[in-house]
């Protein structure tokens, strides 16, 4: 629900920021959502905005932002190229797996368990 109630109009601040908002929303925020590089980018953004707003349940409180966050956006928008995602990170990975609708995307947490992907 988070998701879907923020995730056009933090896209559409991506766009703004690059310039291209108008023609985005004329050809409409959804398409640009569909685009999984757009989609992982402003998935983990809005789940480090949870975390950070509403907390999450195993860490007892809200999360602070850290520095690094804006190189999650970063791996995210990169690995949204792949299948799938390994990451040792468990902040990243978390937030990845909060992410609705990530058809054909996995996060996997180690090695052993990518090579358990190719039995």
């Amino acid at each position: 629900m988070f998701f879907e109630t923020g995730a056009e109009s933090l896209a559409d601040g991506f766009a703004e920021s690059l310039g291209c908002a108008e023609a985005c929303r004329r050809r409409g925020l959804e398409g640009l959502l569909a685009v999984p590089a757009i989609h992982l980018c402003v998935g983990v953004a809005m789940s480090q905005m949870y975390a950070e707003i509403v907390g999450e349940a195993q860490q007892g409180q809200v999360r602070h932002a850290h520095r690094n966050d804006g190189y999650d956006l970063w791996h995210a928008t990169l690995g949204s190229t792949a299948e799938v995602f390994v990451t040792f990170d468990q902040r990243l990975a978390d937030h990845l797996e909060r992410i609705p609708n990530l058809a054909g995307f996995r996060v996997v947490r180690s090695m052993a368990e990518l090579l358990r992907l190719t039995r």
